[in-house]
């Protein structure tokens, strides 16, 4: 008698507990993190996000469904090379115009693998086998005048050059010049370098330099290597096959136009 009671106890439990889970399909099936904190609740449609825009050579963080400030640098650099709205927010449509997103630059097969810059669009490619693997964020010099660190020289003004180059020095680390800070800096003129910096607003900010952020610094200082080409050009159209002319180098400081 006790036997036969416990077991229709025990399947009125069973069947109580197969309505409840049949009755909340979602959340049985479809919210693998039901219950969890909110801080680890996966976004999968960030994961998608993150997937396509690390594809197309914007994203360098981790694919993960979880919003950082990388992924916001990378927004970014996808707007300003598709002549977007410069914003590091994931907009209406940004999708469609990601899936189909192809980069041009010139095609040059004696340098197959170079950096170049559009100033007009702030962004900079890295070019490995004539291919476009990755988009970087930057802001380079915005023309304003100002007082040069250079006893007796007076004004300069804050402007990037133009041509190609070559990489000819590199610190690893800070470089702390009078018109401030350099992580990590390339320097393929004079005092002018590509370098990490705290600060890389969607416009031109810099003394001249071509300033990324810290993470994207970390990640060219793996990359880059003295004699490297250096393309820096007004803007790259999107049929461009001429090279630029070399350009005569000069010295300056060393973080001179950060």
């Amino acid at each position: 008698m006790f036997n036969r009671t416990w077991r229709k106890a025990a399947l009125a439990l069973v069947a109580s507990l197969a309505l409840g889970m049949a009755s909340s399909p979602a959340l049985a099936l479809d919210d693998q993190f039901y219950g969890a904190p909110d801080d680890y609740r996966v976004d999968l449609n960030l994961v998608r996000i993150q997937s396509l825009l690390a594809d197309k050579g914007f994203y360098r963080g981790p694919v993960d469904g979880f919003h950082r400030e990388q992924l916001g640098h990378a927004i970014m650099a996808f707007h300003k090379a598709a002549d977007l709205d410069r914003s590091p927010t994931w907009m209406s449509g940004d999708m469609e115009v990601l899936s189909a997103w192809e980069p041009q630059v010139p095609d040059l097969p004696d340098d197959p693998n170079r950096i170049e810059v559009d100033l007009g669009r702030q962004v900079l490619h890295l070019v490995d086998e004539g291919e476009v693997v990755a988009t970087l964020p930057i802001s380079s010099g915005n023309g304003a005048r100002y007082i040069s660190s250079i006893p007796g020289y007076g004004w300069a003004t804050a402007f990037t050059p133009r041509g190609s180059f070559r990489v000819q020095a590199h610190i690893p680390g800070w470089r702390y010049a009078p018109l401030g800070a350099l992580y990590r800096p390339w320097y393929f003129k004079g005092g002018f370098a590509i370098h990490g910096s705290t600060s890389v607003p969607a416009y031109p900010a810099s003394h001249g330099c071509i300033r990324v952020t810290l993470d994207d610094a970390d990640w060219l200082s793996e990359r880059l290597s003295i004699g490297f080409r250096i393309n820096v050009r007004a803007t790259i159209p999107r049929s461009d096959p001429a090279p630029l002319p070399i350009t005569r180098p000069f010295t300056d400081p060393p973080g001179m136009y950060s």
